[in-house]
């Protein structure tokens, strides 16, 4: 099996609009073995855009990952900082449901998971992480 690895230019976006944040800085490796890989990421943003909707999510992903039914991937998130928790919530998660990228997911003691609004992102924050995923892509 072939190993190739690599870097990529991770961003923070809403997931109903994008917005255009400014950033200090982006780091993203990524490493393939065949049809698994794995990403690490660091943003730190210097303003976030206050017109950005919807779901916090890391974008820009170096293959795209496959899915649908038996695909949810779960990774591991941190360092946060400057990232506000919605009420009820304590713990961050990351997770890629979709092709649009890597979601930023929020976990509390008796709540049910939910996906992280990019408004809880405040001015230099930075948000890391790492996931692994399968992708069909050449």
């Amino acid at each position: 099996m072939d190993v190739t690895d690599g870097t990529w230019v991770p961003t923070m976006v809403g997931s109903t609009n994008p917005g255009t944040p400014t950033y200090a800085s982006q780091v993203g490796q990524w490493s393939r073995i065949g049809d698994l890989v794995t990403v690490w990421f660091r943003v730190q943003l210097l303003a976030p855009d206050v017109a950005a909707a919807g779901v916090a999510v890391i974008a820009g992903l170096p293959f795209a990952p496959i899915t649908g039914p038996g695909q949810g991937y779960i990774g591991a998130a941190g360092p946060f900082s400057l990232v506000s928790h919605t009420a009820g919530y304590d713990q961050f998660g990351v997770h890629i449901k979709d092709t649009m990228g890597v979601t930023v997911q929020e976990f509390g003691d008796n709540v049910i998971v939910s996906n992280m609004p990019v408004g809880n992102v405040r001015a230099n924050a930075i948000l890391g992480g790492s996931i692994t995923y399968r992708t069909d892509a050449s």
